[in-house]
């Protein structure tokens, strides 16, 4: 299947997506991108792309994957400046913050891991056709 193929299967489905030479970037919704790159080589790559503003990373553009890594180590940060303060005045309302910023992380990394990989699972099952 090459990307003429593939964007009209896109197309008939009404997945908005944009094409270019030799790739095509999917639009899933909710600021997440899928992009379909067809090589010379017969190989082709799919990634996936949090964009513009996103409940995970914000403005900036990441991976699912490098959002992952990316909340894993603000987390770390954020919850040891929670834990200092938590020694210096203890309250419940840091600990309130932190459970709410796991919950709010957790949540969202859930979501676009999944719509993520079922996506590309239908691609490549579209691809194999």
């Amino acid at each position: 299947m090459n990307s003429q193929e593939l964007s009209a299967k896109l197309s008939k489905y009404e997945y908005k997506h944009k094409q270019y030479t030799h790739s095509l970037s999917i639009n899933l919704g909710l600021s997440q991108e899928v992009s379909v790159t067809f090589t010379k080589e017969d190989t082709i790559k799919i990634k996936d792309t949090l964009t513009a503003w996103n409940p995970l990373t914000g403005i900036i553009n990441l991976s699912v994957k490098g959002s992952i890594i990316f909340n894993t180590i603000s987390l770390i940060l954020i919850i040891s400046i929670f834990a200092f303060f938590e020694m210096l005045n203890p309250s419940n309302v840091y600990l309130m913050i932190i459970l709410g910023l796991i919950s709010w992380l957790s949540l969202w990394t859930t979501y676009y891991h999944i719509k993520s990989e079922n996506f590309k699972r239908l691609l490549i099952d579209w691809l194999e056709e």
